[in-house]
């Protein structure tokens, strides 16, 4: 996330967020673009529900609910959160499962 931010990159999807922890993809990217904008997208509710408490709280973080099988769908799921612009070039970060 550092390097792509330092490429000028300031619009991140991170797929299969995850349960937050430390050093997640906004604080990352803020560190280097102040502005940087992050949806996290999960199928696990469990997951969503701490990401919107825990890291959805600030302007330009989102957390949405998607399943990897339907990308149109996180796509413009993302887009209406009015996080991100899917004109502008945008960092897909995957993660895999357990």
């Amino acid at each position: 996330m550092r390097y792509c931010a330092q490429q000028g990159l300031g619009q991140f999807l991170d797929l299969g967020s995850g349960l937050p922890t430390m050093d997640n993809v906004h604080e990352v990217a803020r560190r280097v673009i102040p502005g940087a904008a992050v949806v996290y997208v999960d199928n696990d509710r469990v997951a969503l529900t701490h990401a919107n408490a825990l890291l959805a709280t600030s302007d330009g973080v989102a957390a949405v609910f998607g399943d990897l099988r339907e990308p149109d769908k996180i796509l413009a799921d993302a887009a209406a959160t009015g996080t991100i612009d899917l004109s502008r070039p945008l960092v897909v970060r995957a993660s895999a499962g357990p």
